[in-house]
């Protein structure tokens, strides 16, 4: 968000267009450039960005709510470079192979803390589309949906997304997981969603997964994801600890 009274075309302060405005009255979807190679231009010495610099490249930007426009020069032949080519390959197989099976796409079970009505049941998160979401009560600032699995799934990336064209309303969240001897414990926190958000996970971070919320406003979820590796059975996706605990355990749920 930002106020474009604020934004001057070659005389805007860097950092307010590095951060915005949380109560800014435009929403301004941010853009990362950046080269596969080195520089922006094409060197006969010079080699394009390995598979892992390109995918940490992707976790700081399309999965942070950016659009990624990634420049790729072209030679002395006015051609792709081959090794060029070849990355690029890669990077679109990897990013395909990630994201190719949701393990939250039939959970046992998905409940809510409350639910506005039938049209927003905590169900509408297992699809892609923006226009269907899972709304809380009105007037409703506070809240948590819970994904159970049913059984112990390996993923390493957690992916959440709003539906914008209501409105970006997440302006802080945390992810914790549950351990039987640990108990709760963070494993991902962030201060945006937005369009798509995708938190890598640790290795040996399981079980149950919770995530915590401050908003604006009612919190409205339109998709979850779970895919990679890592291992869990349970997802919650929350923004009142102490409510969901405590619903949880007295088993007042909403299917």
């Amino acid at each position: 968000m930002a106020n474009r009274s604020s934004i001057t075309i070659g005389r805007s302060d860097g950092q307010y267009l590095m951060s915005g405005e949380s109560a800014g009255t435009d929403w301004l979807p941010p853009e990362c450039d950046i080269s596969i190679r080195p520089g922006w231009f094409w060197h006969r010495n010079e080699a394009p960005k390995s598979l892992e610099q390109l995918l940490d490249v992707f976790y700081k930007s399309s999965a942070r709510n950016c659009l990624l426009l990634l420049n790729v020069p072209p030679n002395s032949s006015g051609l792709i470079d081959e090794s060029d080519f070849q990355t690029l390959e890669r990077f679109s197989s990897a990013i395909d192979s990630i994201f190719s099976v949701n393990l939250a796409a039939n959970p046992l079970s998905v409940t809510a803390s409350s639910v506005r009505s039938s049209s927003f049941r905590p169900k509408k998160i297992l699809d892609e589309r923006m226009e269907t979401f899972r709304a809380p009560m009105q007037g409703e600032s506070t809240g948590w949906i819970e994904l159970d699995l049913g059984k112990v799934s390996k993923f390493n990336a957690l992916e959440i997304r709003e539906p914008v064209n209501m409105g970006q309303r997440v302006m802080e969240y945390l992810v914790e997981t549950w351990d039987s001897e640990l108990g709760w414990y963070l494993v991902s926190n962030g201060s945006t969603i937005g369009y798509r958000k995708v938190d890598r996970l640790e290795e040996d971070q399981a079980l149950v997964f919770y995530l915590e919320e401050k908003l604006q406003e009612d919190m409205y979820i339109s998709w979850i994801q779970f895919s990679g590796w890592s291992f869990t059975y349970n997802v919650v996706v929350t923004n009142n600890y102490k409510a969901s605990y405590l619903q949880k355990n007295t088993k007042q749920l909403i299917a």
